[in-house]
């Protein structure tokens, strides 16, 4: 049934004067409406806080904020302390949600034991190969596993780009806090910790820009992994303990290998290929590598349709687990150098391109 509650949705915003007016134009014509939107600029260097003044300056329903740069975490809790409704939406600045997005995100919250919502994020700018492996990853990887952590009530990452939080839980667990680059995950294993549920709003659709070069989805995979693995390793201590309840004997030891280890490890899959071929063994191994893709391509089709997604997206499956899986392995081997030498890691900002469809294509 629908959330009868009050809800406010917090845009936090770095840099953003290109797509940030678009952004919040889809939030003000939310159906039912919203109560407020609250935009929180984090020191921008360009014209983003002038572009929320023009625009929305003077619609009642919009609160713009400028604050000096702290990172996204202080933005983000800027804006929840602002915050009137009971029920805050977060989003990234670059992201459009459907018509009907807030409503399907906060429809779980009227179950009291639910802290957070995730929402299905995908790819908006399919404008080239390489953001069309990142839908194709989106809808086979990410989507495809928060159906299976829903399950369980325990979905371990609310995306930034669509999200949603019990705003007095969220303050009760200290709210976001500013020492991990994955801020959003930091916060959901924390409510988990405290014994709430964590689900998935699968047709909660929101349309964010994917990094458009390699360089670009390098910088951002890095950012990601590396925030995933601290915010992790807080949690340690639950890790097989007696208490550690679903963080510590379910979710720390899948992130572990599934986040960290399996990736880590799976270009040695397609060497030893490759040293077989060579060395004339290339009928049995091609067999074998040939299945596991069959399977995978099944498993692959199975989330497309249920993402609603078009088939042509798995055209370029094989490509893409051979050539992406180097790109990820990249920023995973880069995340765990940083980590072991404690170097500081940054906003890790994009440049936005504006190219961002509902509908993605």
């Amino acid at each position: 049934r629908p959330y009868r509650g009050t809800v406010t949705v917090v845009v936090p915003a770095y840099n953003e004067e290109q797509v940030i007016a678009r952004t919040v134009q889809t939030l003000l014509a939310q159906r039912p409406p919203v109560l407020e939107v609250v935009c929180v600029d984090d020191g921008s260097k360009d014209r983003t806080l002038a572009v929320l003044r023009e625009a929305f300056g003077g619609n009642a329903r919009v609160r713009i904020f400028g604050k000096p740069n702290g990172g996204k975490a202080s933005a983000l809790n800027l804006g929840f302390a602002e915050a009137r409704g009971e029920v805050v939406v977060a989003l990234d600045s670059d992201t459009l949600f459907a018509t009907d997005t807030v409503a399907q995100l906060t429809a779980p919250f009227s179950d009291p034991r639910i802290g957070a919502v995730a929402g299905n994020a995908k790819v908006g700018n399919r404008v080239n190969r390489l953001t069309r492996w990142q839908a194709l990853e989106y809808v086979t990887a990410q989507n495809l596993e928060r159906r299976a952590w829903h399950l369980a009530g325990a979905v371990p990452v609310v995306p930034g780009a669509v999200g949603a939080w019990r705003r007095d839980a969220m303050l009760d667990a200290g709210g976001f806090h500013e020492d991990t680059l994955a801020e959003d995950t930091d916060l959901t294993l924390r409510l988990i910790a405290r014994g709430f549920r964590v689900v998935y709003a699968e047709h909660a659709l929101a349309y964010t820009e994917a990094p458009e070069t390699a360089k670009a989805l390098l910088k951002q995979r890095f950012r990601w992994t590396y925030g995933v693995l601290q915010a992790c390793w807080k949690h340690k201590a639950r890790l097989f303990r007696r208490g550690g309840g679903v963080l510590g004997w379910l979710i720390l030891p899948t992130f572990a290998v599934y986040q960290f280890v399996v990736p880590l490890i799976a270009p040695a899959v397609d060497v030893l290929l490759l040293v077989s071929l060579v060395r004339g063994q290339a009928l049995a191994t091609a067999g074998y590598y040939l299945l596991f893709f069959a399977l995978d391509l099944i498993l692959s089709a199975v989330a497309v349709l249920l993402e609603g997604e078009d088939l042509g997206l798995l055209a370029g499956l094989f490509v893409q687990r051979i050539v992406y899986r180097q790109l990820l392995w990249v920023a995973l081997v880069r995340s765990l150098w940083n980590a072991l030498a404690g170097f500081a890691v940054g906003w890790g900002k994009l440049q936005r391109t504006g190219t961002v469809q509902v509908g993605g294509r």
